[in-house]
């Protein structure tokens, strides 16, 4: 029996794909290929430690993979099978930011979504908001820090698409995220 945190499924590849956490035994802090038919494994890679929940973009040429207790995601290309860029998720000196959930939005494969919570030393956590990541660098996303009713942030132009309190009706591009502020 080999522990996993997460597994997705790469259909390019038809293999599916396990993040085996730190206390994972002989795959410890890699990400291993399963050949579905037989269950055995056929491939791992490392990539970085503590790896956990993953997330695999739309045209499925990257995945994505929280490490180290959920504190950073690193990108890792599924096409070279080489653990890439890292996100760090950003701290300061009382409260430890990690991800608490995140997704790649459809189209977009160079960024991924964050929702991130602070946990003080107390082991309290609190949301901090949602974050966009684009080659790792960090992309506002205004609308996640108002107030009011439902809204609409565009993830291609950064521009505001309204959807608020009187619900007007708006364009959306498909790359978009509906959200409340609450």
């Amino acid at each position: 029996a080999q522990p996993v945190a997460d597994i997705v499924w790469h259909a390019a590849s038809q293999t599916l794909l396990a993040s085996v956490p730190a206390n994972g035994g002989v795959y410890s802090n890699r990400l291993v290929a399963i050949d579905p038919a037989s269950g055995l494994v056929t491939n791992s890679y490392p990539v970085g430690f503590d790896p956990s929940q993953m997330e695999i973009s739309p045209g499925g040429n990257y995945l994505y993979v929280a490490l180290s207790n959920r504190t950073m995601l690193r990108r890792f290309d599924l096409n070279t099978r080489v653990a890439g860029l890292i996100f760090a998720l950003g701290t300061n000196s009382d409260l430890v930011r990690f991800a608490y959930d995140f997704c790649v939005p459809p189209g977009l494969s160079d960024s991924v979504v964050v929702e991130a919570r602070d946990q003080d030393s107390m082991g309290s956590t609190s949301r901090a908001g949602i974050f966009r990541f684009n080659s790792g660098a960090a992309v506002s996303l205004p609308n996640f820090f108002a107030s009011g009713g439902w809204l609409l942030e565009s993830l291609n132009t950064g521009s505001d698409v309204v959807l608020s309190p009187s619900l007007a009706r708006g364009n959306a591009s498909t790359g978009a995220i509906l959200a409340t502020a609450t």
